[in-house]
């Protein structure tokens, strides 16, 4: 299979999933505290514009990088398949309680089986890993700047809105927890 379609198929699945995630678990519980901040709509336009503007980059070969193409590639679709898989094990992970809008259920408690006993925020991690092996997949360095800083901002962004949020909810249970924790990339954030 060429390399081009592998990075183009692997990423077509990713985004169906996404896709299938954010219609399935749309907030429909009616004791719910919604505190999302405008912060998931945020994060969509910003990942739809980088990837809009990372695949431009790519058609017009602005940025290309021509050594070892097909390499760059591999290991593109290799990091795109363990953020999956990292997201999607997260989100099982919290199963009932995961919501694209980020919405608390009254009776939510904190989580720390699995990626969660260290990260805070382990599914939003798998997403930039998938998103740092599209940029290199893409085999274009404008492209990899593109999906990764817009991105990984949207995410901080997202992750300090529901940590303020949980931490006022669950008090000092959830302190404690940030304390004992890395946000999304260990030790850095």
């Amino acid at each position: 299979m060429d390399t081009d379609m592998m990075i183009i198929y692997i990423s077509a699945v990713w985004g169906i999933l996404e896709i299938l995630l954010a219609l399935i678990k749309w907030t429909r519980i009616e004791d719910s505290n919604n505190l999302d901040r405008f912060s998931f709509k945020m994060l969509w336009i910003t990942v739809s514009a980088s990837l809009l503007l990372a695949v431009y980059f790519k058609i017009e070969n602005i940025g290309a990088l021509d050594f070892g193409n097909p390499l760059l590639q591999v290991c593109g679709a290799i990091l795109i398949m363990m953020g999956i898989i990292v997201r999607w094990s997260s989100v099982l992970t919290l199963r009932r309680y995961v919501y694209p809008d980020f919405a608390v259920s009254y009776e939510y408690h904190i989580i720390q089986k699995g990626f969660y006993g260290s990260l805070r925020h382990p599914a939003y991690a798998g997403s930039l890993i998938s998103f740092l092996g599209l940029g290199l997949g893409l085999s274009n360095w404008i492209s990899l700047l593109v999906l990764i800083i817009p991105t990984t901002c949207a995410f901080i962004y997202r992750a300090v809105v529901e940590d303020r949020k949980l931490a006022g909810l669950l008090g000092d249970d959830y302190n404690t927890y940030m304390d004992t924790t890395d946000r999304i990339i260990p030790p850095i954030l």
